[in-house]
């Protein structure tokens, strides 16, 4: 009976005092590989991209003609400047970008038939001299327009003379960051070079030699530390200099991206360190043979000899081949899962379709054709123009697309550049068609833009009504007459005139009593009148006396107190009283507008109502009044930036109660007014009027909008800008629920673009 137990003592006593082993040695040999292989590829990443940077603006042209001159990813300071040309007096904004090698300018917003762009190029690591800058940009700027226009034509920019730049501060931090990627390059390309010629010839190398090639890898990361450091520093120091000239640089910003991949390098090369020294360390386990068992002896016959003249180096780096039969359902260890083929995948086609996106391109009357392939182009990807210069034909993958342009082009019948080879992306340019009868559709002006809904488009009596629950807002018959309002700035204009219109002097002397009797002025405003509908530009305005199935309020939540009187609702009100109040309609609890305390005028907005017309059309949404109201303002103030903000803040009282019934009731959409920090949309104008198609619009017939450049910002943000005595922006104001609807009609719009020209720097493309 103890014996059994006694041998089991024996076994733990072996067991304990032998090695313990926890992987073989080919094992390890494979992790080793495994950790080499990485650092390569870490430092392999990290060496791309700061060659990259220090490279910059070189790789792009100097001729000062091409507009795609800027590299988005590797400047280390940006701004713009205006330039105006004394030939033609027009003027544009120039966005200038520094580089470690270069300085790049490309033209925007002229109303030019050709714009300028190019790179000055400079020594590496050359300082920040922002007087020499400018100097060299408007020299290559007059050789330009001199070779276009002729000699003679000159510029400048504005606001130049009005500055002194030469006692600008000079960022010279810039060579010594040049100087430290160098090292940093030597020294990282040196080390792989040595462990790459040392594999190669299978030299025999001692502990010694690693530890030098890994304190130089140590070393190759100190510097790069310093570089980025150092390149960092230069981007700020050159946007505090840019700073201190806002009035003439009224936009700059430090390269956000180029301080991003400095530091990814450093954090690859980092990674590479850790790797590198994984893989000595396992160096060192593999020359201790007592921490792993003994391998078994090879198999007489199964390595073959050496063939004669290579010599022994030759016979140790070539393992002798061994024939293995194949088993189908054995998975290569060496591959990780994402790497190996999927058949069924590989052999699976691509169903997607192109992307087409025209442009109508009116001010230098040429169409602009951008296409995203789903697969690369191939030998048989071709795209040429009907006869009638109104339709695409293009080939791709074995299929054939027809796409309607939105203007005809003079190409008929031609076959179209055909793009490189493996390209996903293609770019056409086409002259529009001089046939009188075949012309591109005619474009607007600003004062010509539809304004929807206006005075002549509705019936006299028409009732209006809840879109929603089709509950009479203003009974039948109520609105005998419609009239337009005036522009927003009537009241100035107005007090302008009377300041300063052609008068004699008796009638000056009898004007100053009649001043102070007139009827408006500056601070005046408009108030709704009986029997009459005043029709603004995205509402309409009314007497609460002619109104019926109102309810008002001071907080659009469900649960906030309503009456059916405006006065009741201000008579609890606390001091001061509120300015607006929400109004929503009693049948379905909408919210349909609201109420000018001031004017004691109840304002409903168009898209939430509907009304008899006098034409047929669909009624306008929020997203047309939007559009309407931003070439409203486009075309009052000159301004092409807006923020549209929510209407009107409720109070404090009123945005706790308005989220506690958030929490109650998520799925309605009026609830999203409530929220205490609503966002706000940044937009900018492009072209206030653009025809294009999209093979991702349904139908085929070209669609007119505005193309704009749009951000999503926090409350506070917008706050800030419109509150900034040098801010450029308009205020325009819109409930919170609409403003969402507009921001996902514009992330909407942005998927009818090729990828490609969805992101412009940090704005997106709608």
């Amino acid at each position: 009976m103890n014996a059994p137990d006694d041998d089991d003592d024996d076994d733990d006593d072996r067991s304990s005092g032998g090695p313990k082993y926890i992987f073989e040695r080919h094992e390890e040999k494979k992790i080793r590989r495994r950790l080499i292989m990485s650092a390569l590829f870490f430092d392999f990443f990290a060496v791309a991209v700061i060659i990259a940077l220090c490279v910059g603006g070189w790789t792009r042209s100097n001729e000062g003609w091409a507009t795609t001159t800027m590299s988005e990813d590797s400047h280390l300071v940006t701004w713009s400047a205006a330039y105006r040309r004394s030939e033609t007096g027009l003027q544009s904004t120039f966005i200038v970008s520094w580089f470690l090698s270069s300085t790049c300018y490309s033209e925007h917003n002229n109303n030019n038939d050709f714009a300028q762009g190019g790179c000055i190029h400079r020594k590496p690591g050359s300082p920040f001299n922002l007087g020499n800058i400018m100097n060299e940009i408007e020299i290559k700027l007059v050789e330009t327009d001199s070779a276009y226009y002729g000699a003679g034509v000159e510029g400048m920019f504005e606001g130049l003379e009005d500055v002194d730049l030469s006692s600008a501060v000079t960022i010279t931090s810039s060579r010594d960051a040049v100087a430290s990627y160098v090292v940093f390059l030597v020294l990282c390309l040196g080390a792989w070079m040595c462990h790459g010629f040392v594999k190669r010839n299978s030299i025999a190398i001692k502990l010694n030699t690693w530890r030098v090639m890994a304190c130089t890898q140590a070393l190759a990361a100190i510097a790069l530390l310093v570089a980025s450091a150092l390149t960092t520093a230069s981007a700020l120091k050159a946007n505090a200099v840019l700073e201190n000239y806002g009035s003439v640089f009224e936009y700059h910003s430090s390269g956000t991206s180029f301080k991003a991949m400095t530091w990814c390098a450093f954090g690859s090369h980092l990674f590479s360190l850790l790797a590198y020294f994984g893989s000595i360390f396992m160096w060192q386990r593999l020359q201790r043979p007592e921490l792993y068992p003994p391998e078994p002896e090879p198999e007489p016959g199964a390595v073959p000899l050496a063939v004669a003249g290579f010599g022994e180096n030759r016979r140790n780096r070539r393992d002798a081949p061994v024939h293995r039969e194949h088993d189908p359902n054995s998975v290569d260890d060496e591959l990780p899962p994402y790497s190996r083929v999927d058949p069924i995948a590989s052999a699976m086609p691509s169903q997607e379709a192109p992307i087409i996106y025209a442009e109508l391109l009116t001010n230098i009357r040429q169409l602009s054709v951008a296409v995203s392939l789903p697969a690369p182009a191939g030998n048989h990807t071709r795209g040429l123009v009907t006869p009638d210069g109104a339709t695409l034909q293009l080939q791709h993958a074995g299929a054939q697309i027809f796409f309607p342009l939105p203007g005809r082009v003079q190409a008929q019948g031609a076959a179209l550049p055909a793009p490189p080879p493996t390209s996903r992306a293609i770019s056409w340019r086409l002259p529009l068609s001089t046939d009188d009868n075949a012309s591109a559709p005619a474009t607007r002006s600003l004062h010509d833009e539809p304004v929807p809904w206006t005075a002549p488009d509705l019936a006299p009596g028409s009732a209006v009504a809840c879109r929603r629950c089709a509950a009479a807002l203003v009974l039948e018959g109520t609105a005998q007459e419609w009239k337009d309002l005036p522009s927003e700035n009537w009241a100035e204009m107005m007090d302008f005139w009377h300041c300063h219109k052609p008068t004699t002097d008796d009638e000056r002397a009898a004007d100053h009593e009649h001043l102070t009797k007139r009827g408006y002025g500056a601070g005046s405003s408009i108030a709704a009148q009986p029997g009459v509908g005043m029709v603004d530009l995205t509402s309409f305005l009314f007497r609460e006396s002619d109104c019926a199935g109102l309810k008002f309020s001071q907080s659009p939540s469900r649960g906030a107190a309503s009456d059916i009187t405006s006065s009741a609702i201000l008579a609890r009100a606390s001091d001061p009283p509120p300015r607006t109040l929400y109004v929503s309609c009693s049948g379905c609890a909408a919210h349909i507008g609201f109420f000018n305390v001031a004017t004691s005028s109840v304002v409903l907005l168009k898209w939430r109502v509907s009304c008899r017309t006098t034409s047929s059309g669909a009624a306008p949404g929020s997203s047309e009044c939007l559009a309407a109201t931003l070439i409203a303002t486009l075309s009052r103030s000159g301004s092409s930036k807006s923020v549209v903000v929510p209407a009107f803040q409720p109070s404090h009282q009123g945005a706790a109660a308005a989220a506690a019934d958030d929490d109650d009731d998520e799925d309605e959409d009026d609830d999203a007014e409530s929220s205490p920090s609503p966002p706000a949309l940044h937009l900018w104008i492009l072209n206030a009027n653009i025809a294009y198609a999209s093979s991702r619009c349904r139908g085929a017939a070209p669609r007119s909008a505005i193309k704009l450049l749009y951000r999503e910002i926090p409350q506070a943000e917008a706050d800030a800008m419109l509150e900034s005595m040098t801010s450029d922006v308009q205020e325009v104001t819109l409930p919170s629920a609409d403003i969402a609807v507009a921001a996902k009609a514009l992330r909407a719009s942005g998927e009818l673009l090729p990828p490609g020209e969805r992101v412009f720097r940090e704005w997106n493309v709608g």
